[in-house]
């Protein structure tokens, strides 16, 4: 699905469909960001409901997780949401 990070490849490595030009734009930051802001607003709220954490452990570690689960779900979500819109390409 990808030569690099987030970089499409022009086909599927499996049967060859041309993958490459389905264009995902916006799509997977905008449901990456919907799925976990819930989340990491809890933690969020959580550590700050908790005063005897310090603030400058509680807040690295907070801003440590975000980073990696935005970097962890994005792929895997673009990946998705191109396999969603080519399977409504070919329903046509």
């Amino acid at each position: 699905m990808f030569t690099a990070y987030l970089k499409q490849a022009p086909a599927c490595t499996q049967c060859g469909a041309p993958t490459g030009q389905i264009a995902a734009d916006d799509g997977p930051s905008w449901l990456t960001v919907l799925m976990l802001g819930p989340l990491l607003a809890t933690l969020t709220f959580i550590a700050a409901r908790h005063e005897d954490w310090p603030r400058w452990i509680t807040l690295p570690v907070l801003g440590v997780f975000a980073i990696g689960a935005v970097l962890f779900l994005l792929p895997r979500i673009k990946g998705g949401l191109i396999g969603a819109l080519w399977n409504m390409r070919n329903q046509e």
